[in-house]
């Protein structure tokens, strides 16, 4: 049985640093404000526009929020879809257990002293 490898990307094939400057030019943040921003040296956004991969997870965690967009589009140029957060009517299905006229009492239960 011939088992797959998984091929890993270079740093060639990511296209980190295009969508990293195309990000900046758009929003018109300078290169030192960025850096500044996300809490990385100066000369770490001059590597990463460069070519390097970034591996500060958290400061990419932080440009991702920065500029609103996903990790995953970050890295890859691949937008995540957000879901949308579910509300109760559509995780459940409503359905009458009883039907009539009823008195119903709720009473609270306390420790005595």
């Amino acid at each position: 049985m011939k088992r797959n490898k998984i091929k890993s990307k270079t740093k060639e094939e990511l296209p980190f640093k295009e969508i990293l400057r195309e990000l900046l030019q758009e929003r018109g943040i300078s290169q030192r404000e960025f850096s500044r921003l996300i809490d990385v040296a100066s000369s770490t956004v001059d590597s990463w526009l460069a070519g390097s991969i970034p591996t500060d997870l958290f400061a990419i965690k932080r440009a991702a929020k920065l500029f609103g967009v996903s990790v995953s589009y970050l890295f890859y140029g691949i937008n995540d879809e957000v879901q949308k957060p579910l509300n109760i009517e559509e995780l459940f299905t409503k359905e009458k257990i009883i039907d009539g006229y009823y008195k119903v009492s709720l009473e609270r239960l306390t420790i005595k002293n």
